[in-house]
């Protein structure tokens, strides 16, 4: 409240010398933003963090914003554990759990955890093979990988098709 009094010889309409005002300083908004984080299926979670934008002044993250951030990983509405069998894709980093100096509003802002293929399939390779009248494998030995039309009896030339299992890419990215 700031109280105007009205200068000598003066006075207000209503005939008083002085008023009071509500005056007030609204505050700032803050923005706590998850940084976007990556990782590769198999490997390890990554660490979470945040970054703070629209601080004022001389006001620095360290005398505004305090506590320890909490981090939910999110697939759409789902609540997701990440480890090393995450599946490959991107999720949701929501960040919460900070406490702001009173000068300030915080709105929290959503990062992005995306986990990639892990880059290990291999393919294998062919048998050495006769005709014995039987349907034999064709080719064996690949990791992460599944074969298609991969059994033949027949003498003859095939070609078969190497997938690369779920969350897995060969070395040059390819499934």
């Amino acid at each position: 409240t700031v109280t105007v009094n009205a200068a000598d010889n003066y006075a207000f309409s209503d005939g008083t010398k002085s008023k009071s005002l509500s005056c007030s300083i609204g505050k700032a908004a803050l923005t706590i933003k998850a940084d976007n984080k990556t990782m590769t299926y198999g490997g390890s979670a990554p660490s979470y963090s945040y970054t703070v934008s629209g601080l004022k002044g001389s006001d620095t993250q360290a005398n505004v914003v305090t506590g320890t951030a909490t981090y939910t990983i999110k697939s759409g509405s789902t609540t997701v554990t990440v480890g090393s069998t995450t599946n490959v894709g991107t999720y949701s980093i929501v960040p919460s759990g900070l406490t702001i100096g009173n000068n300030y509003t915080a709105t929290y802002q959503n990062g992005t955890l995306t986990i990639s293929n892990n880059l290990t399939a291999t393919t294998g390779s062919c048998a050495t093979l006769t005709y014995n009248g039987s349907a034999q494998t064709l080719a064996s030995g690949g990791a992460h990988v599944t074969y298609a039309d991969n059994s033949k009896t027949n003498a003859g030339s095939y070609t078969v098709t190497v997938n690369a299992a779920d969350n897995y890419a060969f070395s040059d990215g390819t499934k």
